[in-house]
């Protein structure tokens, strides 16, 4: 219970520290190599192909599905807001909102779909909305709670003897994405209570 409590404590200290709290996009993304934001969501998306390949797959997978899709939409909104964007060949908007179809599916069929648009954005095809669509809505609190919870874990592992420092890199730059998106739901969540 306790180690549960100190990596949580330790999320929302590290989402205070690391995000700024403001809707468009901070001025240290460009510190962020655009690479290392494709090459993590490249990741998310083999892991969601092999769990959407089939039904039995996909009903064991569901929750990790919904989770990694949230997470996807994060990246693919941090891909779109990234100065060097345009020169990549990945969509970071067709991504971002492959990945909410993704994280909405209510079974294999929607699934399967969905994963058509995400391999059409990785493609750099632009099959998007032209919406805005706030950070905090890409990933419920539940979702970005547990995906952080994890990639804390990995983290700390890591810090004792790390097999794969580019992947612990990647693992950290996810929680810095994520708690811009924490910020913006607890700013939500403060002013829904002070009304």
């Amino acid at each position: 219970m306790r180690p549960s409590f100190v990596s949580l404590f330790l999320a929302f200290l590290c989402a205070g520290i690391l995000i700024p709290v403001f809707a468009e996009a901070p001025e240290n993304l460009k510190q962020v190599p655009v690479k290392d934001l494709i090459t993590e969501a490249n990741q998310q998306i083999e892991d969601v192909k092999m769990w959407t390949a089939s039904g039995d797959t996909y009903k064991e997978k569901e929750d990790d599905i919904r989770r990694t899709a949230g997470v996807l939409a994060v990246l693919g909104q941090a891909i779109q807001d990234h100065p060097e964007a345009k020169s990549q060949k990945i969509s970071g908007m067709g991504l971002r909102d492959a990945a909410l179809k993704l994280a909405k599916s209510k079974g294999p069929t929607d699934s399967v779909n969905a994963m058509k648009d995400i391999q059409a954005a990785q493609e750099g095809i632009p099959n998007m909305r032209k919406t805005f669509t706030a950070r905090k809505d890409l990933i419920g609190m539940d979702d970005l709670m547990h995906v952080v919870n994890t990639l804390n874990a990995k983290l700390r592992r890591s810090a004792r003897r790390s097999r794969d420092p580019e992947a612990d890199s990647r693992n950290a730059l996810v929680i810095a994405m994520l708690s811009r998106t924490m910020a913006e739901q607890g700013e939500d969540y403060l002013s829904e209570e002070a009304e």
